[in-house]
């Protein structure tokens, strides 16, 4: 039998998002009563809402205004609850049967709140919020997820997609489910969270009297769209596509050097426009392959790290090439991986690039592989991670 799971998130795909609220779809307090909502009669509570700036990790992004979508539901035993159980739009709008848009939330004099009142429902009704930041971001839609024909599962989601190329905001979410009697005097707290992934790279070289120089970086195989499960804060493994590549900003002036003598790992990618990516687990290049990583006329091939760079020996007067033996900067190849668990939201990966000579598109190795570690962190700003700020 099919199990079917109701769960809620969000669809992203940066695209303006405009709140409004239908005339339908505002509830007063006048028109509670009549409207059957369910609201306490001559103790209406407005509902706000409260941003605990210390647990978001950019607290910062919030000075301007987010966005809400909240859902309604008789939370009771009753034999028969109010509206049999189903959910009911309590704020935002629908715009389509399967696309709903968030109203704008804005700060006064200290107070989180919409442009239209809206009240709680008596406190045996939940009430589902789902908060989004910045309200650039797209409608919320709901989608159902049957990749797996015995676990099927519907949610309300965020579709994103990552133009390489082009600069990525942020993406901050939080997801309540609440009551009026759980509310503080009628507000919401909220705690945004990142939804995106960052990632780093630094690099070394341990090998003796190694030089080693890089003039670019890029990303291949890398998926650039997914849908955003809020309520689960996950992305949607079956709705990830878009594989791509990503070309890298290097630190600095666009060339980066070090040598086996530097103390600490050397930035590779620049710290003032950090990696954003949709989370997702990646199936490294397999240099065992028969197909070079190169050849497009056999699809896409695993994740890999592509760098231009150039080594040479320090001995000598530093001019002695090693590779290339030309002296001219080559490409190397890194296949690339994220483990089991893959890229997941709020959190910040570096990693450390063991500089020899990687792999050569066809998959063989030059003198010595490029070794590679990885630092996980909660995305904090402010922060230093392997030299690397935030």
């Amino acid at each position: 039998m099919t199990n079917h799971i109701i769960r809620y998130g969000l669809l992203l795909l940066w695209l303006p998002v405009m709140a409004a609220c239908s005339a339908d779809s505002v509830v007063t307090a006048d028109s509670a009563t009549d409207s059957g909502q369910a609201f306490v009669n001559g103790d209406e509570l407005p509902i706000s809402y409260a941003v605990s700036e210390e647990a978001v990790t950019r607290a910062e992004t919030l000075g301007g205004d987010f966005r809400v979508c909240a859902w309604m539901y008789d939370g009771s035993t009753a034999a028969e609850p109010y509206n049999n159980g189903e959910e009911e739009l309590w704020v935002g709008s629908q715009i389509l049967e399967d696309r709903y848009r968030g109203e704008t939330v804005s700060e006064n004099a200290g107070v989180w709140s919409t442009e239209a009142m809206h009240y709680w429902p008596r406190s045996w009704f939940n009430v589902d919020f789902y908060a989004t930041y910045p309200t650039t971001l797209p409608d919320i839609y709901v989608i159902t997820d049957d990749s797996d024909p015995e676990n099927t599962y519907t949610y309300k989601g965020i579709t994103q997609t990552l133009t390489p190329g082009k600069a990525v905001t942020d993406m901050l979410y939080d997801f309540r489910t609440t009551n009026r009697d759980a509310s503080d005097n009628g507000a919401v707290s909220l705690s945004f969270k990142h939804a995106l992934s960052k990632v780093s790279f630094v690099g070394v070289t341990t090998n003796a009297g190694w030089h080693v120089q890089v003039s670019a970086m890029s990303l291949h195989n890398i998926c650039s769209t997914g849908t955003f499960d809020i309520k689960g804060g996950e992305w949607n493994a079956a709705s990830l596509g878009g594989k791509t590549t990503y070309t890298l900003p290097l630190a600095g002036t666009g060339t980066v050097s070090f040598d086996d003598e530097s103390d600490d790992a050397t930035a590779l990618t620049a710290t003032g426009t950090p990696l954003m990516l949709i989370g997702q687990r990646l199936t490294a290049w397999d240099t065992a392959s028969t197909i070079a990583v190169n050849d497009a006329s056999d699809g896409p091939k695993g994740s890999y790290l592509q760098l231009t760079c150039l080594i040479y020996s320090t001995a000598n007067g530093g001019i002695e090439p090693i590779l290339p033996a030309n002296g001219t900067p080559t490409e190397i190849y890194v296949p690339l991986t994220n483990g089991t668990d893959g890229w997941q939201p709020g959190k910040h990966y570096t990693y450390t690039l063991n500089f020899g000579g990687g792999y050569d598109a066809e998959g063989n190795v030059n003198i010595v592989p490029v070794t590679m570690t990885t630092t996980v962190a909660d995305w904090e700003e402010g922060t230093t991670t392997n030299g690397v700020a935030e």
